[in-house]
């Protein structure tokens, strides 16, 4: 072959790759991108209404722990499905708080209690023990429902007529908290 035409091979080889071309261009190769599903939306989530909401610490303010003569800071525990938080004070004794949405005031078991009495408190309707492990313990049973229950108690020793005191104030403050 000679120069010439060698030459000129060149230059129909150049003019063939420079000429423009019709369509659209080809894409390299390469990885491709992975295919993502469309977006679903987060699940909604409801957030807890009435006695779920509640936490068994929040029924008794740092305030009102206090005017009870209990430390502000309640300890809250959950027991047997049960939430529970524990106000002491400084000399001992002291007032639990309990929710349970799965017992009825008329389900539960106050066998050992020296006297139950049906009483109200605000809207709702609840039961008054004495004594329920000896003495120098009241507890008031508040009904939420007919289903669930919440607990004021409150413990010391030997001197029933002071829990009872104590029960019945702490009672005011919870039921005003309560659906």
């Amino acid at each position: 072959m000679s120069t010439r035409a060698g030459v000129a091979a060149l230059v129909l080889l150049l003019a063939g790759c420079s000429a423009p071309q019709v369509g659209s261009p080809a894409r390299a190769p390469g990885p491709s991108a992975p295919l993502v599903p469309p977006a679903s939306p987060p699940p909604t989530v409801t957030p807890p209404t009435g006695l779920a909401a509640l936490q068994a610490c929040d029924l008794l303010t740092a305030q009102e722990a206090s005017s009870l003569g209990m430390r502000p800071q309640g300890r809250a525990e959950e027991i047997l499905g049960l939430r529970r938080c524990d106000w002491t004070t400084p000399g001992g004794g002291g007032v639990s708080t309990s929710i349970n949405e799965k017992l009825g005031i008329d389900g539960l078991n106050l066998t050992d209690a020296s006297r139950i009495t049906d009483v109200t408190i605000g809207r709702h309707r609840a039961k008054r023990a004495l004594d329920g492990i000896g003495p120098g313990y009241c507890e008031i049973d508040l009904a939420v429902g007919d289903t669930a229950n919440v607990s004021v108690l409150a413990l010391y020793l030997n001197d029933t007529a002071r829990a009872c005191a104590v029960t019945d104030r702490a009672a005011v403050f919870v039921e005003s908290k309560l659906p």
